[in-house]
């Protein structure tokens, strides 16, 4: 079984505004093969939409999921039904990735924003 190593940005991104802390925990996740995941993400505000991104290498942020808040999330290009997310309060969204595989390393990034970008 191999080991699957992912690092997570500690802080999000709140798009347009400045005033809005978006954190997420944990810090750093190292999971087995096969094994799942959850990453929490809270805004201090209540933008309606939050997002997931990762960055694998240097390549550019690309697109998990997007929820608008109480909607079907959008899933970003290329990612599966593996990848999911809970969202029960607009404040919240956790990010969960059922039978992790090596190419799911990279860094993590949650969002908030008040319009889709």
């Amino acid at each position: 079984m191999s080991e699957v190593q992912g690092s997570l940005h500690n802080h999000g991104y709140a798009l347009c505004q400045t005033s809005v802390k978006v954190s997420q925990s944990p810090s750093h996740i190292i999971v087995m093969q096969n094994q799942s995941l959850k990453i929490d993400c809270n805004q201090s505000a209540n933008n309606n939409y939050m997002e997931w991104y990762r960055q694998q290498g240097s390549s550019e942020l690309q697109l998990v999921l997007r929820s608008l808040y109480m909607n079907t999330p959008e899933y970003g290009n290329k990612i599966t039904e593996r990848f999911s997310i809970t969202r029960s309060k607009v404040e919240s969204i956790t990010l969960t990735i059922d039978k992790v595989e090596t190419s799911d390393t990279g860094l993590y990034f949650c969002a908030s924003s008040d319009t889709v970008h």
